[in-house]
């Protein structure tokens, strides 16, 4: 199968309103993600900071950010079994639960692998700028900053399919992301292109119904918004993974 950017693209959106079992969960991934928002009181990164509220509880919130990142593995994995598979509820929540530690394990390794190099990038160059106001240094510092986020995006592209990986292909933490390494390298750009155009349509969206909602004082419902069309970027990787050799 070749991967074709526009009908990958179309296909993602068309599974995330088509596919029933990948619409209930992705629905009840995103109302959890707004409850657990809600009651920790955290702020949602795009909202404007007339409309963003104060985190009074740090606990809550760190508590809530676990769970949240402990519920998503589920759903994820079940999203992936479904768009993957045309599985139905019961099996998507089988399958989820069968690959819930190795899933875990990759979404970790992957998290590590490629938010840390970014992260040590972009504070050097941060530093740097910070201590050369108005000398070579803050051009130095702008430069290994904008080569921080190449790298997270050339990082993101490339380790792409490796929860899909997990799910589907039945392998480890490590084996995955070997696979989704080796599997993208000859279709960088490709999928570079998909995760990006993916990315921006419902950022668009997401947006423009973010701001409206949080001026109505409806914050929760922005991030159930976010929540809900981010999903199709799960399914474009799960076209990915599915079109590349491996």
């Amino acid at each position: 199968m070749a991967l074709e950017i526009f009908g990958t693209i179309k296909n993602s959106y068309s599974t995330l309103f088509g596919n029933r079992t990948v619409l209930v969960y992705v629905l009840i991934m995103s109302v959890l993600a707004a409850i657990l928002v809600a009651a920790a009181g955290l702020p949602l990164a795009t909202q404007k900071a007339a409309y963003t509220p104060a985190i009074t509880n740090p606990t809550m919130a760190i508590a809530s950010i676990v769970i949240l990142f402990l519920v998503s593995i589920f759903f994820s994995g079940a999203i992936i079994t479904a768009a993957g598979s045309s599985a139905d509820i019961g099996t998507a929540a089988k399958n989820a639960i069968s690959r819930y530690l190795p899933l875990v394990g990759t979404s970790i390794l992957v998290a590590i692998i490629g938010v840390v190099p970014f992260a040590v990038l972009y504070t050097i160059g941060l530093l740097l700028m910070l201590a050369g106001a108005g000398s070579a240094l803050l051009a130095l510092g702008a430069i290994i900053v904008i080569v921080a986020v190449v790298v997270l995006f050339y990082m993101i592209t490339r380790l792409s399919i490796s929860t899909v990986g997990t799910v589907l292909g039945k392998r480890g933490p490590v084996d995955s992301v070997k696979h989704s390494w080796s599997a993208t390298k000859g279709n960088l750009w490709h999928v570079f292109a998909i995760f990006i155009s993916v990315t921006i349509v419902s950022s668009i969206i997401g947006e423009v119904l973010v701001y409206a909602l949080a001026a109505a004082g409806l914050q929760a419902i922005g991030l159930f918004v976010l929540t809900f069309l981010g999903s199709a970027s799960t399914i474009a990787f799960v076209r990915i993974y599915q079109a590349l050799p491996g």
